[in-house]
């Protein structure tokens, strides 16, 4: 963001404090710098920006892995949240990819270090109101460390939605954790949230380095030739096990609920295909390179109430 622009967001956030200051029904102070946060946030964050940010980047690595050089320097981006970071840390790590952010912008290189960028952790800490990137394993059958990471989850999302929260998160978690098991073929997975208390919202970005959907679905009756189509398969609920099975109608439910119940937004990304999805609406992008695996992402705002329910066949 250039100096020009952060002279006129300040310009019209001063206009917006002055007529709030001197309303007849003005809200205290606190409340007044929260909106004012909030709104600065809803403006800085676009996820087609941010998806074209994070394409970019997958793009540079890429040809860093063509090259046969073992570090790349990040692209400018404007912002950085789970959805935009997650895939470049996983995609650095398979490759032995250093990534070198130069971004000036402090709270950007704030961020990338309380979420351990690039490497990651195996130790289930956080700092405010983010976690870092973690590896689990899929060896783990109990889940123990993913609901230890569910638990912080939770923990940072205001009382009155943590409960009404508890059994989206864990519905969501779950069944992406069961088709990794189920079909990438790779033995850890990673995880990397983030809630924002100005916006009421909280964004949740898994992925493997697996087989991906595509090659799932090779030698089933849902076999296809390109990797949009296998994203497809699987928001549909297309079973890739054999015997082939009408199950694993649990990732279109997920889409549904998050989507359609609280608003949300969901990234698909696999091989040379992202799927974004919002409001009734699919974009698909090509990404120009190749992720091995499958990344799901998504971001909504809270409820107060547990709609997951509704949502369940």
């Amino acid at each position: 963001m250039d100096s020009s622009s952060v002279l006129r967001i300040s310009e019209r956030f001063f206009r917006i404090l002055t007529v709030l200051e001197t309303s007849p029904m003005a809200i205290s102070l606190k409340n007044r710098r929260t909106l004012l946060w909030s709104m600065q946030l809803s403006r800085e964050y676009s996820t087609s920006k941010r998806l074209l940010e994070l394409i970019s980047n997958l793009k540079e690595l890429h040809q860093t892995v063509v090259d046969g050089k073992d570090s790349s320097e990040m692209c400018p981006v404007g912002w950085v949240t789970p959805i935009s970071i997650l895939p470049l840390a996983v995609y650095a790590n398979n490759h032995a990819i250093s990534i070198n952010c130069t971004e000036e912008n402090s709270d950007i290189q704030t961020y990338l270090a309380a979420i351990s960028f690039q490497q990651g952790t195996t130790k289930l800490e956080s700092s405010r109101n983010f976690l870092p990137i973690t590896k689990l394993s899929c060896k783990d059958k109990e889940n123990c460390v993913l609901s230890a990471y569910e638990d912080l989850i939770l923990s940072k999302l205001p009382e009155k939605n943590r409960e009404p929260s508890t059994n989206s998160l864990k519905l969501l978690t779950s069944e992406i954790v069961a088709n990794i098991r189920e079909h990438a073929r790779v033995s850890n997975y990673w995880i990397l949230a983030q809630y924002w208390n100005a916006m009421r919202t909280c964004e949740i970005a898994m992925c493997d380095t697996g087989i991906g959907y595509r090659e799932s679905y090779r030698g089933t009756p849902y076999e296809v030739k390109t990797h949009l189509d296998a994203i497809s398969n699987a928001l549909e609920g297309k079973s890739s096990k054999l015997p082939v099975q009408e199950r694993g109608t649990g990732i279109p439910t997920i889409v549904r609920m998050f989507v359609e119940g609280y608003g949300g937004e969901v990234i698909v990304l696999s091989g040379d295909s992202l799927l974004y999805i919002h409001k009734k609406e699919s974009i698909p992008y090509q990404i120009g390179s190749e992720w091995e695996g499958s990344f799901v992402g998504i971001r909504f705002k809270l409820k107060a109430t547990d709609i997951m329910y509704q949502y369940l066949q």
